[in-house]
């Protein structure tokens, strides 16, 4: 092995003092550099956990939502499909069929995340179709929703949510009724629907 070099304090301070600042500022920028990755690994798998939860509350938004409306909507027709049965067949077998179109259009939808706005309009058309029957000259309602447009993604029944509240909370109180009107268009690069 030999012996210890003679180098002498005198020589070797000078250099420590070089490169220990050098050191250290290299130990520092590593350290930062792993802390700031360990932080930003924490910072997506908490923002992973948080994207998750408000999927899930979304989703038990939408189904409330969609218990709210179907059992009222279902019962009342039921009813009045009852009723005109009793008292004109020709409707009532108009608004039974009505209302087998719509829920052939509505089962459906109750599963899936999202649907497309054309599917969502035609629900929308054929739970109007039945209301129709119910109001009579009361309820008036036109639908202008482009054909370019019909392919577009939309959560389901985002659109059958504003349309039974607008009847239920705008027209069905009024004696006279009113017009519903529905629209869609793109503008800015979004999609625009109005109920």
């Amino acid at each position: 092995w030999g012996a210890w070099p003679a180098t002498g304090f005198d020589v070797l301070l000078p250099r420590a003092a070089r490169w220990l600042p050098i050191g250290a500022v290299a130990f520092a920028v590593l350290a930062l550099r792993r802390r700031a990755s360990e932080s930003a690994t924490q910072l997506e798998g908490t923002e992973i956990a948080r994207l998750r939860l408000e999927r899930q509350h979304l989703a038990v938004q939408l189904q409330i939502l969609q218990g709210q409306i179907e059992p009222h909507f279902l019962f009342n027709t039921l009813a009045t499909i009852r009723r005109l049965h009793q008292t004109d067949r020709v409707r009532g077998r108009e608004t039974l069929a009505g209302f087998i179109h719509y829920l052939r259009s509505a089962l459906p939808e109750l599963r899936v995340r999202e649907t497309t706005l054309g599917r969502e309009v035609d629900l929308i058309g054929a739970y109007l179709e039945v209301l129709r029957v119910r109001m009579g000259s009361r309820l008036d309602f036109s639908i202008d929703v482009p054909l370019s447009l019909r392919d577009c993604s939309i959560p389901p029944l985002s659109l059958a949510t504003l349309v039974e509240n607008s009847v239920k909370h705008g027209l069905s109180s009024l004696p006279e009724g009113g017009h519903l009107a529905i629209a869609a268009r793109r503008h800015s690069g979004r999609l625009l629907v109005s109920v």
